[in-house]
């Protein structure tokens, strides 16, 4: 009797144990072929920055008292908050700013609100944002890295039958404290 028993297939003596070995190795690599996954880890670093500020203010025309612009800003906004008191229905109160990117990646202004306070005064007054060209600053408009843009807010009394400025300017409110306060944040986020 021999020490191994060895089968026959088509005449080849194969031992038993080279055929658990090629089990297992069939079984290694089945499973490796169903379990394979890519792991990639590291760092990305960019050598770009983002900077948005506005800059260079200043008072363009004014009919009334105000009190100067302030720039303000937080991650993601700049503002200006400012003050004026109206006296007369044709008055208003403008002034014009840069809006700086200094970066390296160009921004786009996701949203440009206007606040004002106290509440019951908003509805009396209209305003513009605009390039000095006239044309409307809006959500969607581009900032290119390293470049500026002049623009020009414009704070005015509605021309409207529907609001009754009387309130606002007549005795109504003759020995009130008129001043309103207003708010402009520009919310700028990266272009795509």
């Amino acid at each position: 009797m021999e020490k191994y028993k060895r089968l026959k297939y088509r005449g080849i003596k194969i031992n038993p144990k080279i055929h658990i070995v090629i089990l297992f190795l069939f079984i290694i690599i089945g499973y490796a072929l169903i379990r394979t996954s890519i792991n990639i880890e590291g760092t990305l670093g960019f050598k770009q920055s983002w900077n948005v500020y506005f800059d260079n203010i200043s008072q363009a025309s004014s009919s009334d008292t105000l009190v100067e612009p302030v720039i303000n800003s937080s991650s993601d906004k700049i503002g200006i908050n400012f003050k004026i008191d109206l006296k007369k229905l044709d008055s208003f109160y403008e002034f014009e700013v840069d809006i700086v990117n200094d970066g390296d990646i160009d921004s786009v202004i996701y949203s440009l609100n206007l606040n004002i306070t106290p509440d019951k005064f908003a509805k009396y007054y209209n305003y513009t944002f605009t390039d000095l060209l006239g044309s409307n600053i809006s959500a969607g408009d581009i900032i290119p890295a390293n470049s500026s843009k002049r623009v020009k807010m414009r704070v005015s009394f509605v021309d409207s039958p529907d609001v009754n400025l009387a309130d606002v300017i007549g005795k109504n409110y003759a020995n009130e404290n008129r001043e309103v306060n207003f708010n402009c944040d520009l919310s700028i986020r990266q272009a795509n």
